[in-house]
């Protein structure tokens, strides 16, 4: 049962498609990156990675804590509502690191670069919302995330102006 909960916390964990700054990436290739850069932003990300996955999975089996409370015959409210205090707790460091990592980033690249991410409506590096793949598609933002239940999926579209 342990190895079930640890390895369900594991892969709902991981981060989306989004979330990494992954040079091999068509966004970043429009960007004409040095190999420096290439090289600086592969062991960004790795780096981020590796501080952030005992994070991520942490999240993952408080996540699953909580579903386990909410299906409880009689749910306990306090004990719910701390549970919840738990995951908000994570998701704002995990938040906070995915920040400090977007501006570690965005350090690599020349001003030019940092536009051309702009006029790409590229906004970050995932929201962080268990995001399955962001982007800009026919000049709006597209967000498309993981909603409640199984595999149900929410598009929420950003108009861009």
């Amino acid at each position: 049962m342990l190895a079930l909960l640890l390895t369900a916390g594991y892969a709902l964990a991981q981060p989306g498609p989004c979330s990494d700054p992954d040079p091999a990436k068509p966004i970043w290739s429009k960007l004409d990156l040095t190999e420096e850069q290439r090289a600086k932003l592969s062991s960004l990300h790795l780096e981020f990675a590796k501080e952030t996955l005992p994070i991520r999975n942490e999240l993952g089996v408080r996540r699953l804590e909580l579903r386990q409370l909410m299906m409880a015959e009689t749910p306990d409210l306090k004990a719910v509502e701390a549970k919840i205090d738990e995951i908000q707790k994570l998701e704002a460091t995990l938040q906070k690191k995915r920040a400090a990592h977007h501006l570690s980033v965005l350090k690599l690249l020349t001003p030019e670069q940092r536009k051309k991410l702009r006029e790409q409506g590229f906004v970050g590096f995932g929201c962080g919302k268990r995001c399955l793949g962001c982007g800009v598609r026919e000049g709006r933002r597209i967000m498309l995330h993981e909603g409640p239940g199984p595999a149900r999926r929410v598009e929420r579209v950003i108009e861009m102006r």
